[in-house]
């Protein structure tokens, strides 16, 4: 809370610029390393440098200072780029709220749950997945382990996500597909997931084919909307 309140003005504030750059450097350099959050640590240390004045950061980058004039924005464009501006604005306002549209509860079923202004609100972890890859044309069911062919951490987040569930069990009937020598391939999930440390439970139908689910930007209909209550 203490990084949280004081960063920007150390940032906005030139004699302290380099300080703060520093310190929101460290900060988010521990947030991957130790809570495992991905590339949005080092996209957040690159574009800190945006603060920076230009003729002081040309200079350390050793860039030139030449400049081309630029013409002044007419009135027309300036209406384009407010409009631009609006949109841009009403998305990223409209985005986040999308889960709402699903009716479920956003942090176990994750409808809408990615750019939902959601970061750090829960634990949700896999504790187990395992996979059925059924073959139509002649009735032969292949339990498929995803172990072997991911490594640890995308094992644990494969298991609590489900649009990496769906990811996976797509690969699986592409993969499957290509060595039965057709396309009537089924695949069926049965992963066991923890929310808040609370008892496991089924995350997905184990009866539903994710085969014949789409991904979807906005929701998907993967989840089983029963979450664990203990």
């Amino acid at each position: 809370m203490t990084f949280d309140l004081t960063i920007s003005w150390l940032l906005a504030y030139r004699k302290t610029n380099l300080v703060g750059n520093l310190l929101q450097a460290s900060f988010h350099l521990l947030n991957f390393a130790i809570l495992h959050i991905g590339s949005l640590s080092l996209y957040s240390i690159a574009i800190t440098w945006l603060l920076f004045p230009t003729p002081w950061l040309k200079r350390k980058l050793k860039l030139s200072m030449e400049t081309t004039p630029m013409e002044p924005v007419k009135l027309s464009q300036k209406k384009w780029i407010v409009a631009g501006l609006a949109l841009f604005m009403f998305i990223n306002v409209l985005v986040p709220f999308r889960h709402f549209i699903a009716g479920t509860e956003v942090n176990w079923t994750e409808k809408g749950h990615r750019f939902s202004w959601r970061l750090m609100t829960r634990s949700k972890s896999g504790s187990s997945a395992n996979f059925i890859v059924v073959n139509n044309q002649t009735g032969k069911r292949i339990a498929v382990s995803p172990r072997p062919m991911l490594t640890g951490r995308q094992y644990r987040k494969m298991a609590g996500e489900t649009d990496l569930i769906l990811c996976f069990a797509h690969y699986l009937r592409d993969k499957y597909a290509a060595e039965f020598g057709h396309d009537d391939v089924s695949v069926y999930g049965r992963v066991m997931t923890k929310l808040n440390g609370r008892q496991r439970n089924l995350l997905l139908d184990p009866e539903l084919d994710l085969s014949k689910v789409s991904r979807s930007f906005l929701v998907d209909h993967v989840s089983n909307p029963k979450q664990p209550r203990k």
